[in-house]
């Protein structure tokens, strides 16, 4: 379950979605539902899953949309949460609850406690180590993860890093590392596609601005930079910026687009570019999509040097650049536009992994861990 709206552009409703997706795909014995808020606009739910995450509907993958009241806490909506499980438990024995949310686990703990039902806490902010965040102001969140995860039946993390810090900050034994997804292989001929890439949010915090810095002094300037997604504020500072960089010719802005148009611009992108700011967040918490899908379409990454995005990533399969330092991200940016044996090299080390990194083969993990804790 997540608290956030479906559909909506969160990516964070994009990954439990196709989560989801993939458990019903290598589990179609099993139902699979996904609990969210109501955002459909009264829109067929089929069609939102064609037209918008690009996902073909199984019959054991349902959704169950709950409206969200306006209040200054989710606490109504974690009431109908509850009472959407209870009811759903006495029709079909519910036997896992998978949540994100922090704030939910303690309702969720207590159906484990009245019902038997196993719950599973998948990793996408940590709290349990607040003497390394930036943030201090997280003390509920703080004391609810000490105190609770330790309780439940497991743990899903996204990558090595992660788990590492939750084993020194929790005492749980049921661990599983399952990476984010890819939808399908691609093994496009990549060489002769004309852009440098970057796909995701536009927001301060991802380092966004330093790839524009980094382009206006490559040597080869006929390889151009696409720019997938943001918000209109951000894609505003961003023209700015590449005007007074002088690039404007060379840029090119889609603004946020959905998993179909997403496909179409992934197909013209020679090198992706993770630009991820070395902070707490980032090292620990975020496992960034953008990766995953850039090695759909088998991208060779240049990637800021940081321990999640060098865990996800390896020598096998991008480069490396050290955050801030801008001048390294031109040299590595010429450096694989130019170099064909290295590009290709990168390349077939993505396509290796393509399979095991299907949003099926992310659910095969999921169902056999469930199945063993």
């Amino acid at each position: 379950m997540y608290d956030r709206k479906w559909p909506s552009k969160c990516p964070g409703i994009n990954f439990c979605t196709s989560t989801c997706d993939g458990i019903s795909k290598y589990s179609t014995t099993d139902n699979i539902f996904l609990f969210a808020v109501n955002n459909t606009n009264e829109r067929d739910i089929t069609e939102i899953l064609s037209n918008e995450f690009n996902i073909n509907p199984r019959r054991n993958f349902k959704i169950k949309l709950f409206k969200k009241y306006i209040s200054r806490t989710k606490f109504i909506l974690y009431l109908n949460f509850m009472k959407g499980f209870i009811k759903l438990n006495r029709s079909k024995k519910i036997d896992v609850i998978i949540t994100r949310n922090t704030k939910l686990l303690p309702f969720l703990f207590l159906l484990k406690k009245l019902y038997n039902i196993k719950i599973v806490f998948e990793t996408h902010h940590i709290y349990a180590a607040p003497h390394l965040r930036e943030k201090k102001n997280r003390k509920k969140e703080v004391k609810i993860q000490k105190k609770i995860l330790p309780k439940i039946d497991g743990i899903i993390c996204l990558h090595n890093p992660q788990k590492e810090i939750l084993k020194q900050n929790i005492s749980q034994k049921n661990y599983l590392i399952a990476r984010p997804g890819i939808y399908s292989k691609k093994k496009n001929n990549n060489w002769n596609k004309k852009y440098i890439g970057y796909v995701g949010s536009l927001s301060k915090n991802k380092g966004v601005e330093e790839i524009f810095y980094a382009y206006s002094k490559i040597k080869n300037n006929s390889i151009k930079l696409l720019i997938v997604g943001g918000k209109k504020n951000n894609l505003k500072k961003c023209h700015r910026l590449v005007e007074k960089l002088g690039i404007s010719d060379s840029v090119k802005f889609t603004g946020w687009v959905n998993q179909k148009k997403l496909d179409y611009y992934l197909s013209q992108i020679k090198i992706g570019i993770v630009p991820a700011i070395d902070n707490f967040y980032n090292n620990y918490v975020s496992s960034p999509v953008k990766i995953f899908d850039y090695f759909s379409y088998s991208i060779p990454v240049i990637g800021s040097d940081i321990k999640s995005i060098r865990d996800i990533v390896t020598n096998d399969c991008g480069l490396f650049y050290k955050k801030g330092k801008t001048g390294e991200l031109t040299n590595q940016m010429d450096r694989l536009n130019k170099d064909r044996n290295l590009y290709n090299e990168l390349k077939n080390n993505i396509q290796k992994r393509q399979n095991d990194l299907l949003w099926e083969k992310r659910g095969k993990k999921i169902i056999n861990f469930l199945e063993k804790i």
